[in-house]
């Protein structure tokens, strides 16, 4: 009798230990099933963050910022967090909180615009768009552009990290049908010619082009400036082809840029807007 009473016990036990065990996911199985089902297409610029270890059932994750908001589930779970613009600008911005059943991989999302209050204690996990690691902005600047304004015209670069951007006061400049052409050396009131660089930003994100001529704003670092301070620039604008603008061609040659500090200077041979659409303001 007193056998059969060892017997059970220790068959107790060891039915505990079984239900105590680590979870039945990894996290590295788990972040598989969020990159897989969660990020979709959008990986131009999105991490994951993780903590280290899974967390209990029901246990509350606090949002930064708002102590009465806070996320949970009702599973151990392993807790992921996405930001899809950790890149672009400050919070608040879009973010997800990623809840996977440590038992069998099914999720629970939520919806943010601000990171975890332990943010700070997580790990990166994940990174598809890693920052740029150029000092100086690729000069290659293609295509035919954009525009609006009076008048305002902008080239993104191949490699979607920098802007070519031509400021040009249709009055102070006497502008007209007519090829003009001004010496950026001499600083000519109503003319600016300069290059935005998203130094922050990994290659080939179209982002960028949302910043310029747009009636949405976006919330973003600021990018360094290169302005020019030399080279020739020629405008001609047709007349006017509708009640909201006309166009403009506009060619520059040999400008030479120096960065806002002062430290670095630039030369581009050669760059041509042709035939922009401009005198419509965005708004």
């Amino acid at each position: 009798m007193l056998l059969l009473a060892v017997f059970i016990s220790a068959g107790c036990r060891n039915e505990e230990t079984l239900l105590e065990q680590p979870s039945a996911l990894t996290r590295k199985e788990a972040l598989n099933i969020v990159r897989d089902k969660t990020s979709g297409e959008q990986r131009k610029n999105f991490a994951i963050w993780s903590f280290a270890d899974s967390i209990k059932k029901s246990t509350p994750v606090p949002v930064s910022g708002n102590a009465s908001r806070s996320f949970q589930v009702d599973y151990t779970s392993w807790f992921f967090f996405i930001a899809a613009e950790y890149l672009i600008g400050p919070w608040p911005h879009a973010c997800r909180y990623v809840f996977v059943d440590a038992r069998n991989g099914n999720y629970k999302e939520f919806f943010s615009s601000d990171p975890p209050a332990q943010f700070s204690a997580m790990d990166t996990v994940f990174a598809w768009a890693k920052p740029q690691t150029q000092t100086l902005p690729p000069l290659t600047f293609s295509g035919q552009g954009s525009g609006c304004g009076n008048i305002r015209v902008q080239q993104i670069n191949r490699e979607y990290t920098a802007v070519l951007i031509v400021k040009a006061d249709t009055a102070q400049l006497r502008l007209s049908t007519q090829m003009k052409q001004f010496d950026l050396s001499r600083q000519p009131d109503g003319l600016t010619v300069t290059i935005d660089f998203y130094h922050y930003l990994p290659e080939n994100n179209d982002f960028i082009g949302n910043l310029y001529c747009n009636d949405v704003r976006f919330n973003h670092y600021p990018p360094r400036k290169w302005i020019a301070f030399a080279g020739t620039v020629q405008i001609l604008i047709s007349k006017p082809i509708s009640p909201q603008g006309y166009t403009t061609t506009i060619r520059l040659e040999k400008a030479r840029f120096v960065d806002e500090a002062g430290g670095n200077e630039l030369t581009l041979d050669t760059a041509v807007f042709e035939k922009i659409f401009v005198g419509w303001l965005p708004g």
